[in-house]
């Protein structure tokens, strides 16, 4: 397997708008627009309904009625936070940061009702203290870790220059499903609060699903000449 933290050592992935990497074992995006529209079905959190400050614990399940995952911190407490609304971004929202500074946060429990979780993506970043987006290339890098039922982990480097670029996910293919995520760094001193501002967790439609869909529309094709023809011949 690619290690990707070698490859790209000097070069962030996610700078480059647009990106898909792939292999035999997995896909990567740097946008949520493609990451999405490889999904059949997911979940996403957005935290939006947390207050300020909660849940004030190291670790905490969020569901839906199909998905479930769980978000821990390695040290520290979970807080919600209202990030700032920046001139250079101009964006808004709510975010789940890391209350221990420099320390990372991990997915894992991922769940289905129908089978493997497949699919996993979000926005991870640092903020500052008061919620400011952290734009200093020197500490804005942070390394995800995404590990698989089957196969090596997958390490990817990650430093998003804004809000945008903070979106980063990753399928898998063929019969393997994704067991964690992690994201930020275990060591330093940069006062930086590790956050995401959602989460999401799906499923990639399986190939005989491609399968069935490319035989419906030959067979819609066939009947549709087969009346033309008809129609011609009367």
């Amino acid at each position: 397997m690619v290690r990707i933290r070698n490859i790209f050592r000097l070069i962030t992935l996610v700078s480059l708008a647009g990106v898909t990497h792939s292999n035999a074992h997995y896909t990567i995006y740097s946008t949520s627009e493609e990451f999405q529209a490889k999904i059949a079905n997911s979940y996403t959190e957005t935290f939006a309904g947390n207050e300020w400050g909660e849940p004030g614990v190291p670790g905490q399940g969020f569901s839906d009625q199909s998905f479930s995952f769980d978000l821990t911190t390695l040290d520290g407490e979970l807080n919600a936070y209202p990030l700032a609304n920046m001139e250079d971004h101009n964006w808004e929202g709510s975010g789940m940061r890391n209350s221990e500074r420099d320390t990372p946060m991990v997915v894992d429990n991922l769940e289905f009702n129908d089978g493997p979780v497949t699919a996993i993506g979000g926005k991870f970043f640092y903020t500052h203290y008061q919620g400011e987006f952290v734009l200093d290339l020197g500490i804005r890098t942070m390394l995800l870790t995404v590990t698989f039922e089957h196969g090596d982990p997958l390490e990817i480097v990650h430093s998003p220059s804004n809000y945008e670029e903070a979106f980063l996910g990753v399928t898998t293919s063929g019969e393997n499903r994704v067991t964690s995520l992690s994201f930020g760094v275990d060591s330093g001193a940069a006062n930086r609060h590790t956050t995401t501002s959602e989460i999401t967790v799906g499923v990639i439609p399986e190939p005989k699903t491609y399968g069935l869909f490319a035989s419906l529309l030959v067979m819609g094709a066939v009947i549709v000449r087969s009346r033309r023809l008809r129609a011609e011949s009367n």
